[in-house]
């Protein structure tokens, strides 16, 4: 297995909590894996994290690709790359598999079904008189939104909804691509830009996938068949 380790510049005597703290790894911090000083760049801690450098051993060797981040680097084994199973959660979102920019099939999320609501992890809200509703989970929150403001766009643009498009409400396309990618794998925005995932020519695959397209294609199909049937009965019968 492969996967990231990284590198802070720091004293031998820093601490390396503190410099991750200065860093967009300080949620990480309690998850430190392995970790060494080196005198790479004038000095500092090499180290992995759980659940993104999976039987990677630290060091700096020949044939690495080293990318600067802010205020750290990220090390990737050159002739052994990471892979999608190298970053997998362990409470995965079914969904499709998806080829990347990398040229391995990522699992990405179902976060919506077409009549059928959210597919994402819910918990159970009351509201009145033995009348319940389900709410996505907060940490799925976001997933929802954009899966949510995708179906709709696509249904308005199919003429299946009287609603009009309403781009500024959608984050980036990019940004909804990162997120979608990180449901399942242990991944930054940072990291997914690295590992090149997202492309000008897969990040519709990536967003249609999170609504299950298959099946909102089927039914824009159906509609239109009924449609042109009932034209057909009103002009020609």
């Amino acid at each position: 297995m492969s996967g990231f380790q990284y590198f802070i510049p720091a004293q031998s005597n820093d601490s390396l909590r503190y410099k991750l703290r200065l860093t967009n790894l300080s949620p990480y911090i309690d998850k430190i894996g392995s970790v060494g000083y080196c005198q790479f760049e004038g000095g500092g801690y090499l180290f992995t994290i759980k659940g993104k450098s999976n039987g990677v051993s630290i060091g700096i060797r020949e044939d690495q690709i080293i990318e600067d981040c802010d205020g750290y680097k990220i090390i990737i084994e050159k002739n052994d790359p990471p892979k999608p199973e190298d970053f997998i959660k362990d409470n995965l979102i079914s969904g499709y598999e998806v080829e990347l920019g990398d040229g391995n099939k990522w699992l990405l999320p179902i976060a919506r079904k077409l009549n059928q609501g959210s597919q994402l992890p819910s918990t159970m809200h009351y509201i009145s008189e033995g009348r319940y509703e389900l709410q996505p989970m907060e940490e799925y929150l976001p997933l929802s939104e954009i899966a949510e403001k995708v179906e709709e766009d696509l249904m308005v643009v199919f003429g299946m909804s009287d609603n009009e498009l309403n781009y500024s409400s959608l984050p980036t396309i990019y940004e909804a691509c990162f997120k979608i990618i990180s449901t399942n794998y242990n991944l930054s925005a940072t990291e997914i830009s690295l590992l090149k995932l997202v492309t000008t020519t897969n990040f519709q695959e990536i967003t249609r996938a999170l609504i299950d397209w298959e099946l909102i294609r089927s039914e824009i199909l159906n509609h239109f068949e009924k449609k042109t049937q009932n034209l057909l009965k009103e002009y020609l019968y």
